[in-house]
């Protein structure tokens, strides 16, 4: 007799968790999940640079007095400790003639620095070719009068009225007794031309003497006095401290630098003028270090770069500088322009 075996079967429990897991399978869900909203994404400034390399090319020693070039050096390290930590350090470079401006210029515009900035008559051109060589770099130089065009955006061109500086100097000094003053080193590259331009309009009725910057110091105070003048005005130029030296020996009234004068404790000096070059060179550390963004900027008295002092002490003379540098501020002044002469008075009155 012969007996058929099936399969065993599965037992029941079994057989109905498989159905709900195949129904549960093929049956959509509810989503019950919330959608939350996206976090809000708030500007934030990006941080300034920090530690930022500045170098700074002065001009050349055979062109310039070394009291002079101390000075801008002081004003460097004050740039540089006011602008802690952003700024790291500001390089001074001094070259020593003229042909090696470029060089200097070239080796700190295409190494480390972040902000080469060229002081002197070769800067708009080097700076400019310095941004074609190096474009992520910034770059700035000193001009005299606005550009005609605006200058790249990685270069700024600070504008310095130095018109304004020569006409309240030449102001002070109509102010002195006598009537002819000379300019010796008139053509020196920290006031320049339009410096010599507003000194002359500052002094009015008074007479201004050229003396020849290509003689010996010696002959330019003997040249002087054969003129007969009242006062040596001297520049920032290589000679003016020898210059300086030899007017005190001819008891000649000096007016200069006040680095200068205070190099000789003002003996001598009737007038005197300092230039902020910390001051000159903010506005380019705070777009290096992502504070503003100037683009060419006028800097002048309003500023605060400029100062003019009388050490003789005269009250008179110290009323005269307020006023001329009150009326610059206010328009009412042209510095380019010889002041207005007051009308003689009247002999009814």
């Amino acid at each position: 007799m012969s007996s058929r075996r099936g399969r065993p079967g599965l037992p029941p429990v079994v057989v109905l968790w498989c159905l709900a897991v195949v129904i549960g399978a093929c049956t959509p869900t509810e989503d019950t999940s919330v959608d939350e909203p996206a976090p809000e994404v708030e500007d934030v400034e990006p941080s300034p640079q920090v530690g930022a390399v500045a170098a700074v090319v002065l001009p050349p020693r055979s062109r310039t007095t070394t009291p002079v070039l101390d000075a801008i050096d002081v004003d460097l390290r004050v740039l540089e400790s006011g602008n802690e930590p952003e700024l790291g350090t500001v390089r001074t470079l001094i070259p020593d003639e003229v042909v090696f401006v470029r060089d200097l210029a070239l080796y700190a515009g295409q190494r480390a620095a972040d902000l080469t900035c060229v002081l002197g008559p070769e800067g708009p051109s080097l700076v400019d070719e310095l941004a074609t060589l190096r474009p992520a770099a910034r770059y700035c130089a000193i001009v005299g009068i606005p550009p005609e065009e605006p200058p790249p955006s990685e270069i700024d061109l600070l504008i310095v009225r130095a018109e304004e500086l020569g006409h309240v100097v030449g102001m002070a000094t109509a102010a002195l007794p006598g009537e002819r003053f000379a300019i010796a080193t008139a053509t020196t590259d920290l006031e320049g031309e339009r410096f010599v331009d507003g000194f002359v309009a500052g002094l009015g009725q008074r007479e201004a003497v050229l003396l020849d910057d290509e003689d010996e110091p010696s002959q330019i105070v003997a040249r002087a006095l054969a003129d007969d003048v009242d006062g040596i005005l001297v520049g920032s130029g290589h000679e003016a401290a020898a210059i300086a030296d030899a007017a005190r020996a001819a008891d000649i009234p000096l007016i200069g630098p006040q680095a200068l004068a205070d190099a000789g404790d003002d003996e001598g000096f009737a007038v005197t003028w300092g230039i902020r070059w910390d001051r000159i060179l903010q506005p380019s550390v705070d777009r290096l270090v992502g504070r503003s963004q100037p683009r060419g900027l006028s800097l002048g008295f309003s500023e605060g770069i400029f100062d003019v002092r009388s050490p003789v002490g005269s009250a008179r003379i110290e009323e005269l500088i307020e006023q001329a540098i009150a009326e610059i501020g206010d328009g009412t002044r042209d510095p380019l322009q010889p002041p207005a002469v007051p009308d003689p008075p009247d002999p009814t009155d």
